[in-house]
Protein backbone atom coordinates (compact mmCIF):
# COMPACT_ATOMS: atom_id res chain seq x y z
CA UNK A 1 0.00 0.00 0.00
CA UNK A 2 1.41 3.34 -1.04
CA UNK A 3 1.98 6.04 1.57
CA UNK A 4 0.06 9.30 1.41
CA UNK A 5 1.86 12.58 0.81
CA UNK A 6 0.16 15.97 1.05
CA UNK A 7 1.71 18.87 -0.87
CA UNK A 8 -0.46 21.93 -0.49
CA UNK A 9 1.96 24.83 -0.85
CA UNK A 10 0.15 27.37 -3.00
CA UNK A 11 2.74 29.87 -4.12
CA UNK A 12 1.63 32.48 -6.58
CA UNK A 13 3.20 35.38 -8.41
CA UNK A 14 0.16 36.49 -10.35
CA UNK A 15 -1.52 39.85 -10.26
CA UNK A 16 -5.30 40.25 -10.31
CA UNK A 17 -5.44 43.55 -12.17
CA UNK A 18 -7.39 46.21 -10.27
CA UNK A 19 -8.29 43.77 -7.49
CA UNK A 20 -4.69 43.35 -6.28
CA UNK A 21 -5.17 45.41 -3.13
CA UNK A 22 -8.18 43.32 -2.08
CA UNK A 23 -6.31 40.02 -1.86
CA UNK A 24 -5.47 40.83 1.78
CA UNK A 25 -8.08 41.73 4.41
CA UNK A 26 -8.70 45.45 4.69
CA UNK A 27 -9.70 45.14 8.36
CA UNK A 28 -8.29 42.67 10.90
CA UNK A 29 -9.53 42.33 14.48
CA UNK A 30 -7.21 39.96 16.39
CA UNK A 31 -8.55 38.30 19.51
CA UNK A 32 -6.17 36.74 22.09
CA UNK A 33 -8.43 33.72 22.63
CA UNK A 34 -6.84 30.53 21.22
CA UNK A 35 -8.74 28.93 18.35
CA UNK A 36 -8.79 25.10 18.48
CA UNK A 37 -7.42 23.07 15.59
CA UNK A 38 -8.08 19.50 14.50
CA UNK A 39 -5.09 17.38 13.51
CA UNK A 40 -5.68 14.71 10.88
CA UNK A 41 -4.47 11.38 12.25
CA UNK A 42 -3.24 10.12 8.87
CA UNK A 43 -1.48 13.16 7.41
CA UNK A 44 -0.83 15.42 10.41
CA UNK A 45 -2.49 18.31 8.54
CA UNK A 46 -4.28 21.02 10.52
CA UNK A 47 -7.95 21.94 10.10
CA UNK A 48 -9.86 24.85 11.63
CA UNK A 49 -13.54 25.73 11.89
CA UNK A 50 -14.37 29.16 10.48
CA UNK A 51 -17.35 31.27 9.50
CA UNK A 52 -17.32 32.91 6.06
CA UNK A 53 -19.95 35.61 5.38
CA UNK A 54 -22.00 34.12 8.20
CA UNK A 55 -21.75 30.49 7.03
CA UNK A 56 -19.82 27.89 9.11
CA UNK A 57 -17.31 25.58 7.44
CA UNK A 58 -13.90 23.92 7.87
CA UNK A 59 -10.61 24.87 6.24
CA UNK A 60 -7.12 23.43 5.90
CA UNK A 61 -4.59 25.71 7.63
CA UNK A 62 -1.50 26.14 5.47
CA UNK A 63 1.54 28.35 6.20
CA UNK A 64 2.91 27.38 2.78
CA UNK A 65 -0.09 28.78 0.88
CA UNK A 66 0.37 32.36 -0.26
CA UNK A 67 -3.37 32.82 -0.86
CA UNK A 68 -6.65 31.68 0.64
CA UNK A 69 -8.80 29.63 -1.73
CA UNK A 70 -12.31 28.19 -1.59
CA UNK A 71 -13.88 25.12 -3.10
CA UNK A 72 -16.04 25.97 -6.12
CA UNK A 73 -18.80 23.50 -5.19
CA UNK A 74 -18.97 24.85 -1.64
CA UNK A 75 -19.29 28.45 -2.83
CA UNK A 76 -21.95 27.65 -5.43
CA UNK A 77 -23.99 25.64 -2.91
CA UNK A 78 -23.58 28.02 0.03
CA UNK A 79 -23.94 31.31 -1.86
CA UNK A 80 -26.17 30.44 -4.86
CA UNK A 81 -27.24 34.06 -5.38
CA UNK A 82 -23.69 35.41 -5.41
CA UNK A 83 -22.26 35.54 -8.94
CA UNK A 84 -18.55 34.69 -9.26
CA UNK A 85 -16.14 37.56 -9.75
CA UNK A 86 -14.26 37.23 -13.02
CA UNK A 87 -10.56 37.83 -12.49
CA UNK A 88 -8.13 39.42 -14.92
CA UNK A 89 -5.02 37.46 -14.03
CA UNK A 90 -1.49 37.33 -15.34
CA UNK A 91 1.85 36.01 -14.14
CA UNK A 92 2.51 32.54 -12.75
CA UNK A 93 0.73 30.21 -10.35
CA UNK A 94 0.83 26.51 -9.59
CA UNK A 95 -2.99 26.32 -9.69
CA UNK A 96 -4.01 24.69 -12.96
CA UNK A 97 -7.77 25.30 -12.82
CA UNK A 98 -9.45 28.54 -13.88
CA UNK A 99 -9.94 30.74 -10.83
CA UNK A 100 -12.82 33.08 -10.04
CA UNK A 101 -13.27 35.31 -7.01
CA UNK A 102 -15.53 35.66 -3.97
CA UNK A 103 -15.79 38.89 -2.00
CA UNK A 104 -15.35 37.85 1.63
CA UNK A 105 -17.03 40.46 3.78
CA UNK A 106 -16.22 38.58 6.97
CA UNK A 107 -14.10 35.55 7.86
CA UNK A 108 -14.21 34.60 11.52
CA UNK A 109 -11.56 32.20 12.80
CA UNK A 110 -12.51 31.70 16.40
CA UNK A 111 -12.98 35.23 17.75
CA UNK A 112 -10.50 36.79 15.31
CA UNK A 113 -12.16 38.43 12.31
CA UNK A 114 -10.76 39.27 8.86
CA UNK A 115 -12.90 41.60 6.74
CA UNK A 116 -13.20 42.68 3.13
CA UNK A 117 -10.89 40.67 0.92
CA UNK A 118 -11.03 38.73 -2.30
CA UNK A 119 -11.02 34.95 -1.93
CA UNK A 120 -9.96 32.77 -4.84
CA UNK A 121 -12.32 29.97 -5.95
CA UNK A 122 -11.18 26.69 -7.58
CA UNK A 123 -12.45 23.07 -7.63
CA UNK A 124 -11.31 21.26 -4.47
CA UNK A 125 -13.61 18.23 -4.39
CA UNK A 126 -10.57 15.94 -4.47
CA UNK A 127 -9.38 17.43 -1.16
CA UNK A 128 -12.59 16.28 0.50
CA UNK A 129 -12.26 12.82 -1.03
CA UNK A 130 -8.65 12.38 0.05
CA UNK A 131 -9.00 13.63 3.63
CA UNK A 132 -12.50 12.36 4.28
CA UNK A 133 -13.34 15.80 5.67
CA UNK A 134 -15.88 18.35 4.51
CA UNK A 135 -13.24 20.95 3.68
CA UNK A 136 -14.40 24.24 2.20
CA UNK A 137 -11.00 25.68 1.38
CA UNK A 138 -7.40 26.42 2.30
CA UNK A 139 -6.58 29.21 4.76
CA UNK A 140 -3.44 30.87 3.41
CA UNK A 141 -0.94 33.43 4.55
CA UNK A 142 -2.51 36.41 2.75
CA UNK A 143 -5.09 36.19 5.54
CA UNK A 144 -3.23 34.55 8.44
CA UNK A 145 -0.16 36.74 8.06
CA UNK A 146 -1.99 40.06 8.32
CA UNK A 147 -1.54 39.91 12.11
CA UNK A 148 1.04 38.13 14.29
CA UNK A 149 -0.03 34.64 15.35
CA UNK A 150 1.14 31.67 17.38
CA UNK A 151 0.68 28.26 15.82
CA UNK A 152 0.80 25.66 18.57
CA UNK A 153 1.15 22.04 17.55
CA UNK A 154 1.39 21.14 21.24
CA UNK A 155 -1.93 22.71 22.23
CA UNK A 156 -3.49 22.33 18.78
CA UNK A 157 -4.45 25.99 18.63
CA UNK A 158 -3.81 29.13 16.61
CA UNK A 159 -3.88 32.53 18.30
CA UNK A 160 -3.68 35.98 16.73
CA UNK A 161 -2.55 39.12 18.57
CA UNK A 162 -1.87 42.81 17.98
CA UNK A 163 1.87 42.28 18.46
CA UNK A 164 4.06 39.18 18.50
CA UNK A 165 3.92 37.68 22.01
CA UNK A 166 7.06 37.33 24.09
CA UNK A 167 7.35 33.65 25.04
CA UNK A 168 9.99 32.08 27.27
CA UNK A 169 12.17 29.71 25.28
CA UNK A 170 11.26 31.19 21.88
CA UNK A 171 14.21 31.22 19.47
CA UNK A 172 14.45 33.53 16.48
CA UNK A 173 14.86 31.57 13.25
CA UNK A 174 17.06 32.63 10.32
CA UNK A 175 14.14 33.29 8.01
CA UNK A 176 13.01 35.65 5.27
CA UNK A 177 9.75 36.37 3.51
CA UNK A 178 9.30 35.00 0.01
CA UNK A 179 8.77 38.05 -2.23
CA UNK A 180 5.13 39.17 -2.74
CA UNK A 181 3.88 36.72 -0.08
CA UNK A 182 3.58 36.39 3.71
CA UNK A 183 5.24 32.94 3.56
CA UNK A 184 8.64 32.25 5.13
CA UNK A 185 11.76 30.53 3.92
CA UNK A 186 13.90 29.23 6.79
CA UNK A 187 17.64 28.88 6.19
CA UNK A 188 18.28 25.40 7.58
CA UNK A 189 21.68 23.71 7.91
CA UNK A 190 22.26 20.02 7.13
CA UNK A 191 24.70 17.53 8.67
CA UNK A 192 27.02 18.28 5.76
CA UNK A 193 27.01 21.98 6.58
CA UNK A 194 24.88 23.06 3.63
CA UNK A 195 22.64 26.07 4.16
CA UNK A 196 19.33 25.61 2.36
CA UNK A 197 16.28 27.91 2.16
CA UNK A 198 13.17 25.82 2.88
CA UNK A 199 9.51 26.86 2.88
CA UNK A 200 7.76 26.56 6.26
CA UNK A 201 4.80 24.52 5.04
CA UNK A 202 2.09 23.22 7.35
CA UNK A 203 0.29 22.03 4.21
CA UNK A 204 2.93 19.35 3.54
CA UNK A 205 2.99 16.35 5.84
CA UNK A 206 6.63 15.52 5.05
CA UNK A 207 9.86 17.52 4.83
CA UNK A 208 11.33 17.45 1.32
CA UNK A 209 14.72 18.43 -0.12
CA UNK A 210 16.03 18.47 -3.66
CA UNK A 211 18.78 16.04 -4.75
CA UNK A 212 22.23 17.14 -3.72
CA UNK A 213 20.91 18.80 -0.58
CA UNK A 214 20.29 15.58 1.36
CA UNK A 215 21.74 12.04 0.97
CA UNK A 216 19.36 9.24 0.02
CA UNK A 217 19.02 5.52 0.66
CA UNK A 218 16.55 3.84 -1.65
CA UNK A 219 13.11 5.12 -2.69
CA UNK A 220 9.41 4.73 -1.89
CA UNK A 221 6.17 5.13 -3.82
CA UNK A 222 3.62 7.68 -2.64
CA UNK A 223 0.09 8.72 -3.49
CA UNK A 224 0.28 12.51 -3.55
CA UNK A 225 -2.54 15.02 -3.33
CA UNK A 226 -2.35 18.76 -3.75
CA UNK A 227 -4.33 21.81 -4.84
CA UNK A 228 -4.77 20.38 -8.34
CA UNK A 229 -5.33 16.64 -7.95
CA UNK A 230 -5.44 13.57 -5.72
CA UNK A 231 -4.09 10.01 -6.02
CA UNK A 232 -1.14 11.00 -8.21
CA UNK A 233 1.51 8.28 -8.04
CA UNK A 234 5.09 9.44 -7.52
CA UNK A 235 8.37 7.95 -6.40
CA UNK A 236 10.50 9.84 -3.86
CA UNK A 237 13.99 9.21 -2.60
CA UNK A 238 14.25 8.20 1.04
CA UNK A 239 16.51 10.66 2.81
CA UNK A 240 18.94 9.27 5.36
CA UNK A 241 18.21 10.02 8.99
CA UNK A 242 20.07 13.10 10.15
CA UNK A 243 19.93 16.34 12.09
CA UNK A 244 18.48 19.54 10.72
CA UNK A 245 19.53 22.82 12.31
CA UNK A 246 17.15 25.78 12.43
CA UNK A 247 19.26 28.55 13.89
CA UNK A 248 19.96 27.60 17.52
CA UNK A 249 17.52 24.70 17.35
CA UNK A 250 17.98 21.21 15.95
CA UNK A 251 15.68 18.33 15.09
CA UNK A 252 16.12 14.75 13.94
CA UNK A 253 14.63 14.24 10.50
CA UNK A 254 14.31 11.63 7.77
CA UNK A 255 13.10 13.66 4.81
CA UNK A 256 12.05 12.77 1.30
CA UNK A 257 14.16 13.79 -1.69
CA UNK A 258 12.69 14.78 -5.04
CA UNK A 259 13.91 16.74 -8.04
CA UNK A 260 11.91 19.69 -9.36
CA UNK A 261 10.36 20.58 -6.02
CA UNK A 262 10.96 23.44 -3.61
CA UNK A 263 12.63 22.56 -0.31
CA UNK A 264 9.87 22.18 2.30
CA UNK A 265 9.80 21.99 6.10
CA UNK A 266 6.69 19.87 6.60
CA UNK A 267 4.45 18.88 9.49
CA UNK A 268 6.78 15.99 10.45
CA UNK A 269 9.29 18.64 11.65
CA UNK A 270 6.87 21.43 12.56
CA UNK A 271 4.90 19.32 15.06
CA UNK A 272 7.89 19.35 17.41
CA UNK A 273 7.57 23.11 17.87
CA UNK A 274 5.25 26.00 18.39
CA UNK A 275 5.77 28.89 15.97
CA UNK A 276 5.31 32.63 16.38
CA UNK A 277 4.83 34.23 12.98
CA UNK A 278 5.04 37.97 12.34
CA UNK A 279 4.99 38.52 8.58
CA UNK A 280 4.72 42.30 8.82
CA UNK A 281 7.91 42.49 10.88
CA UNK A 282 9.43 39.67 8.78
CA UNK A 283 10.28 37.69 11.92
CA UNK A 284 9.75 34.06 12.84
CA UNK A 285 10.33 32.25 16.15
CA UNK A 286 10.09 28.61 17.26
CA UNK A 287 9.53 27.15 20.72
CA UNK A 288 10.70 23.51 21.01
CA UNK A 289 8.43 21.08 22.83
CA UNK A 290 11.34 18.96 24.07
CA UNK A 291 14.60 20.11 25.71
CA UNK A 292 17.28 20.86 23.14
CA UNK A 293 20.75 19.36 23.22
CA UNK A 294 23.64 21.56 22.22
CA UNK A 295 23.47 21.94 18.45
CA UNK A 296 26.33 20.06 16.77
CA UNK A 297 28.74 22.03 14.65
CA UNK A 298 28.26 21.48 10.91
CA UNK A 299 30.68 19.14 9.22
CA UNK A 300 31.86 21.82 6.84
CA UNK A 301 31.63 25.53 6.39
CA UNK A 302 28.10 26.44 5.35
CA UNK A 303 27.96 27.49 1.74
CA UNK A 304 25.74 30.38 0.76
CA UNK A 305 22.88 29.18 -1.46
CA UNK A 306 23.60 29.65 -5.14
CA UNK A 307 21.76 32.48 -6.84
CA UNK A 308 20.00 30.02 -9.12
CA UNK A 309 18.76 27.94 -6.18
CA UNK A 310 17.45 31.06 -4.48
CA UNK A 311 15.56 32.08 -7.58
CA UNK A 312 14.02 28.63 -7.92
CA UNK A 313 12.98 28.61 -4.27
CA UNK A 314 11.31 31.99 -4.58
CA UNK A 315 9.47 31.16 -7.80
CA UNK A 316 5.78 30.99 -7.40
CA UNK A 317 5.48 28.25 -9.98
CA UNK A 318 5.53 24.83 -8.33
CA UNK A 319 6.32 21.67 -10.35
CA UNK A 320 3.39 20.69 -12.54
CA UNK A 321 3.73 16.98 -11.76
CA UNK A 322 3.37 17.32 -8.02
CA UNK A 323 1.55 20.54 -7.27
Amino acid sequence: MKKTLALFALLTAFAVSAQDALLSPQVVTPDPSPTPLTVDATTGLLFVKVEVNGKPCSMLLDTGASHTIWDKDFIEKTFPDTPPIQLGMHGQTNVQATMTGLMVESLKVGKTEFKQFLGLVVPLAHLKQQTGKDVAGILGMNVMGTAPFRLSYKDRTVTWSQTAPEVTGAKALPASLIPTTNCFNVNVVTDEGKTIPALLDAGANMTIFTPGNWPTEGSSDYQTFNVNQANAAATFGNGKAGTLRLGDLSVKVKPLVQDGMPNLIGADVMRGFDFIVDSKAQKLWAIPHAPQDAAPAPAAKADAPKAEAQQQQQKALAPTSQR
